[in-house]
């Protein structure tokens, strides 16, 4: 695991935030917002977040 690099904006969009993720090698991303710290964002959260909901979504054929 490497270190999480700066911060990203709290409204950054889910899919800029994985590709980050992914090209960053990082497993957590702080989060600001109007230039503070307001969390942290981990894998597991975002993956969480896509998932819910995924039992009642039709299912590709």
């Amino acid at each position: 695991m490497r270190p999480p690099g700066g911060a990203v904006p709290h409204d950054m969009p889910v899919g800029r935030l994985l590709n980050r993720l992914a090209a960053d090698g990082s497993e957590v991303v702080p989060v600001e917002r109007d230039g503070r710290l307001a969390g942290i964002l981990t894998r597991s959260d975002v993956i969480r977040l896509l998932l819910r909901g995924a039992e009642e979504r039709p299912a590709i054929s």
